[in-house]
């Protein structure tokens, strides 16, 4: 079983350029798509997903203090990150 972060979609530029959300594992992350390319190309099959969150959501409601300075550092919203950047839980099975 594994939890890592992927994107949905490409993170605003501010996002992808800055060090902070590098160190998060957020400008880090790989497309869905490639991520799961990967997996199988490392000989894992039969992927199930069995999490997902919305992970900009998740650390708004844990941090919500340092969530906005960080959208306010980045100059997005949240509106903009939602849905960008998820929380994936998945478990395979090596073939």
């Amino acid at each position: 079983m594994v939890a890592d972060i992927v994107l949905e979609k490409p993170l605003p530029e501010a996002v992808a350029k800055d060090v902070l959300a590098w160190c998060g594992c957020v400008s880090g992350a790989a497309p869905r798509a490639d991520y799961f390319r990967l997996v199988e190309r490392a000989g894992l099959r039969e992927v199930e997903v069995l999490k997902e969150e919305d992970y900009a959501a998740s650390v708004a409601q844990i941090a919500s203090d340092q969530a906005q300075s960080l959208l306010e550092r980045w100059g997005v919203t949240r509106e903009a990150l939602e849905g960008t950047v998820m929380s994936v839980t998945w478990r395979a099975v090596k073939a």
